[in-house]
């Protein structure tokens, strides 16, 4: 039979493992069957149920009867969703409202569902370090910061309304809202704390403070010689352009660090005033 796989997330073909029917004819018409399958592609095991509704049928053409059929398999799944799997790199308590507002979509809880998708979103504002007297405030500044677009703001405020009349007017967000509500959510915690860890490994991606820069810097120093006096360009080569954005901020910090002691592989060097800029150069130890 064909049947919703929770792991294939699709329709596929199953095998029927046991079979259970209750038939019922006495004031209503109807009866229940209840399966295990077995997927015949990844093999995961699901409870089947089906309603068939005889006496709320009605005949159609050619002596064919229709019978409502209504169909359930548990464990209950949102079709057609494949929830992030890198939770991991997720802080934990974004992590955990994150899997209870799933499961409160799965089991039909739609309230307690949209109420978590946009506690999902104060607990981003308070991982960020954002704070506001009302989430509205709260979300503008998540986009003044640069932490998201302009455009994914008004998509947030869409949700926060979502939650807001399901707390003040316990009003049922539709499927749909949900639907969309949960991509735009998986959106945000993907760009915020899960491409940016997986492209570190794979990308040269952008440097934006001393602390990135120093196992970069460490790297680069060992191909130079003792006594070598050079811009900080000169000694990070092409690594040199991840520092675009950020490059004043992370020349001071690298400085403040030699002159602390805590950069013991490079000492100040002269400085070199041009039209334009005044140029520090660095000893290598």
């Amino acid at each position: 039979m064909k049947n919703y796989c929770v792991k294939c997330h699709s329709e596929t073909n199953h095998d029927i493992l046991e079979k259970h029917e209750i038939n019922f004819r006495d004031e209503y018409l109807c009866d229940e069957y209840y399966y295990i399958v077995k997927c015949k592609g990844c093999e995961n095991i699901t409870f089947r149920y089906e309603f068939h509704d005889i006496d709320g049928g009605h005949p159609l053409v050619d002596d064919e009867w229709y019978i409502p059929i209504t169909v359930s398999t548990y464990p209950n799944v949102i079709r057609n969703h494949r929830p992030i799997q890198e939770m991991y790199y997720v802080p934990e308590t974004i992590k955990e409202l994150y899997q209870q507002s799933i499961s409160a979509y799965k089991e039909g809880a739609k309230i307690l569902a949209g109420l978590g998708f946009r506690g999902i979103i104060e607990a981003i504002c308070n991982d960020q370090a954002i704070s506001g007297d009302n989430l509205q405030e709260r979300i503008g500044k998540l986009a003044d910061n640069g932490i998201i677009s302009k455009m994914n703001a008004d998509l947030l405020h869409a949700i926060r309304f979502l939650g807001n009349d399901a707390a003040h007017e316990i009003k049922n967000p539709s499927d749909q809202q949900l639907s969309v509500a949960l991509r735009i959510i998986e959106h945000m915690i993907n760009s915020l704390y899960i491409l940016e860890r997986e492209a570190a490994g794979v990308f040269e991606t952008v440097v934006a403070n001393y602390c990135e820069l120093e196992p970069i810097l460490k790297t680069c120093i060992k191909s130079k010689s003792s006594g070598d006096e050079l811009t900080l360009k000169e000694i990070l080569g092409r690594q040199f352009r991840r520092l675009f954005q950020h490059l004043g901020t992370i020349e001071s910090e690298l400085i403040d660090a030699i002159t602390s002691g805590k950069q013991p592989l490079l000492t100040l060097g002269k400085t070199v005033t041009g039209p334009k800029k005044t140029q520090q150069y660095y000893v290598v130890v």
